[in-house]
């Protein structure tokens, strides 16, 4: 009976996957996110590394700056730094050995999908299972790890759930080394800057960073705080992009990441940047055979920002 009952499911069911109020599919190269038929986030999964684009928030904006994945959008925006894409994991300093060279995969190593577990399961409960290879300069594998990634969404609220499990190889350990370019990051659109970077846009830039901590503006680089956010005008209406870094994760609260010019990251390893320490102070080892895990939630509002509000989902994420 159960047998049969599978494939009835994947008869009426073959490809996209009712999940609640989302709708999960598997292209070639996306899985494609949407809720009550429309578009919410595609997972291009076949990128150098996989990247959430585009991500369209709860009032029907874009929240990711259009550039480098679709140039041809129309929208004034700044080109610097092509490796701010969408919405993404990555990390600038990747070695098994302390001696050897770095792996950069903020730049330019890959981190190859190999594949989606019990998609169709999966699916139907709002969630993207994948595991994913680590490829370093060598061509060689240097570490692999699984994502779960679950939505959400309620009222004028959309989140994204990001929890990833980093595994190092039965006999090769892995040092997520101290650097600034990471990790868990979103670069948002020109309106929600403090100050781009191009000075002829300028003019666009309309945005303020807020942490738990009160700390507001440029000063909130480098600082540690249990969430930070993002708000400002998207196509003429008021929006947050705020991040939350859970209870469980190494290093709680973690370090910020947030640039005046809309790259926004959480950034547990970067301690000699953001605290003037001796380089490598920011080593994180993983021994040979065991995993660390990280989770993370990107909250979209289509709203001004309140902080009661971006309290009240932090709880919520963090309970």
């Amino acid at each position: 009976m159960r047998a049969i009952a599978a494939v009835l499911i994947a008869l009426i069911i073959p490809a996209a996957c009712l999940a609640g109020d989302f709708q999960i599919e598997e292209k070639a190269d996306a899985i494609v996110v949407k809720s009550d038929g429309k578009l919410v986030t595609r997972y291009l999964f076949k990128e150098r590394r996989p990247v959430f684009f585009p991500l369209v928030g709860p009032g029907g904006q874009s929240m990711t700056r259009e550039w480098p994945l679709n140039p041809d959008s129309g929208k004034p925006e700044s080109t610097d730094h092509p490796h701010h894409t969408g919405i993404w994991f990555a990390h600038g300093d990747v070695r098994n050995t302390p001696d050897e060279e770095f792996s950069d995969y903020w730049h330019k190593t890959t981190i190859e999908c190999l594949g989606f577990m019990d998609f169709e399961e999966n699916a139907r409960k709002d969630t993207i299972v994948s595991q994913n290879k680590w490829i370093g300069n060598s061509g060689r594998p240097q570490a692999r790890d699984r994502r779960v990634i679950r939505f959400g969404k309620d009222g004028n609220a959309l989140w994204i759930d990001f929890e990833i499990r980093i595994n190092a190889f039965k006999k090769k350990q892995v040092i997520l080394g101290d650097t600034k370019e990471g990790t868990f990051s979103i670069r948002v659109p020109e309106t929600m800057t403090i100050e781009t970077n191009s000075k002829e846009l300028r003019h666009l830039s309309k945005g303020d960073i807020i942490t738990s901590e009160g700390i507001t503006g440029k000063p909130t680089w480098g600082t540690r705080a249990k969430w930070c956010a993002y708000t400002g005008p998207v196509e003429g209406k008021d929006t947050v992009i705020a991040m939350f870094d859970h209870p469980d994760n190494p290093r709680h609260p973690t370090w910020w990441m947030a640039r005046h010019y809309g790259l926004f990251g959480a950034n547990p390893f970067g301690i000699s940047y953001f605290e003037e320490k001796p380089r490598g102070t920011g080593d994180m080892v993983i021994p040979a055979g065991e995993s660390v895990t990280f989770k993370w939630r990107l909250l979209f509002l289509d709203a001004a920002f309140d902080k009661e509000v971006v309290e009240k989902h932090y709880e919520s994420f963090s309970n």
